[in-house]
């Protein structure tokens, strides 16, 4: 049930190049202009309805409002219950959403007797954001409040509901002050507008594909970036220098006692048998970012690499087998085994390594898994 959906979601955070066809007609296409359009509020402090505030309307005349809460002790979402016929065909589906703050999103798919499949991306505060899903794009959630799924694959004909999520209630749950602190988080309560949400038979282009030369993480091409972010990283995408090409540019405030950072799901069968992961980064100040992987059991590995600053580009090339075991690793056999991996992070340390009090910008393209080269 779409309901059991919502809660279960709490289980996410350990938790092909192509070209687009023709435009066909849309499956499903909700503009809001005269009512909710079956979207529903979940929640212990949530409320859907319409806006016609000009401001907060992206198309037409009215869109739909979500009020929610962040705050401990409450997880809100709103769903659309979906018959499983509007779905089964979709190769894309897109909207466009503004949030009143920075923060992460999360878009699942549930299945009627099967998983959740979940995409995640960032917003910025008060910023109309144009998102573009395919069905590749979505992950099937394996937390430990999530349902087994029998096939393990995405079956969009058994698709019951669609949910949206603030990704800042599960940081929200925690007890630790000196965490809340570290990671910047901010409850209160919160509005997420939406608008000119469709499903559609129409193709677009694959974000992350194998080929030849290995696995590529993120071709940047969409219009959001499929990137949690944490310690107030606002994401853009870019598509010139100090990289070549599309690419993220994550800005942040370096101080002390404070990271932040960037994450990003990840299918482990494509990194099984891969021993290096390549990428081009760049970073205003100078600056040491750690990365690492994350199993589905709690393994953590990670690896450390210094970049120079001054926007200045890098082709960084690292082994896997480099990576070491975070302290906080719980890994039965002690190894990092790829193929059990679901997230792959990148951190910049600077605010727990000195008293640094500055702006910087991080810039990440190019992201690949090979063999040796």
């Amino acid at each position: 049930m779409i309901i059991k959906s919502g809660l279960m979601i709490l289980g996410l955070l350990t938790a092909a190049l192509g070209v687009a066809t023709c435009e066909k007609l849309p499956i499903l296409q909700l503009n809001f202009e005269t009512d909710e359009s079956g979207w529903l509020a979940m929640g212990q402090s949530s409320k859907v309805s319409l806006t016609h505030e000009a401001s907060n309307v992206k198309e037409g005349k009215a869109a739909l409002k979500f009020d929610y809460g962040v705050k401990k002790n409450e997880f809100n979402l709103m769903v659309l219950p979906t018959p499983e016929e509007k779905i089964g065909k979709m190769q894309s589906l897109s909207f466009w959403v503004k949030p009143t703050h920075s923060t992460s999103l999360i878009l699942v798919l549930s299945e009627k007797e099967g998983g959740h499949y979940n995409a995640m991306f960032s917003v910025s505060k008060n910023r109309w954001q144009h998102v573009e899903l395919a069905p590749e794009d979505f992950t099937l959630g394996t937390g430990k409040d999530d349902p087994k799924d029998p096939d393990g694959k995405l079956d969009l004909e058994k698709v019951e509901g669609i949910g949206i999520a603030d990704f800042g209630q599960i940081l929200a749950q925690n007890d630790d002050p000196n965490l809340a602190k570290l990671l910047h988080i901010q409850n209160g309560d919160q509005i997420l507008f939406l608008d000119d949400f469709t499903v559609s038979e129409t193709k677009i282009a694959v974000s992350s594909s194998v080929d030849q030369s290995g696995y590529h993480f993120d071709s940047f091409v969409r219009p959001q970036l499929a990137w949690l972010t944490f310690g107030e990283a606002n994401l853009t995408r870019m598509t010139d220098k100090p990289l070549t090409g599309s690419s993220l540019q994550a800005d942040y405030h370096q101080s002390a006692g404070t990271l932040a950072g960037i994450a990003r799901a990840v299918n482990g069968k494509n990194l099984a048998g891969k021993t290096q992961l390549h990428f081009d980064a760049a970073s205003s100040k100078p600056t040491t970012i750690r990365i690492q992987l994350e199993e589905s059991g709690g393994g953590k590995y990670f690896i450390n690499i210094d970049l120079p600053g001054s926007s200045e580009k890098k082709a960084i090339t690292v082994n896997f087998a480099d990576f070491n075991a975070a302290d906080d690793s719980k890994d039965n056999n002690s190894k990092l085994d790829l193929d059990q991996v679901t997230q792959i992070m990148f951190i910049d340390f600077s605010g727990l390594a000195g008293a640094v009090d500055q702006d910087n910008s991080f810039w990440l393209n190019n992201l690949r898994a090979s063999n040796k080269e």
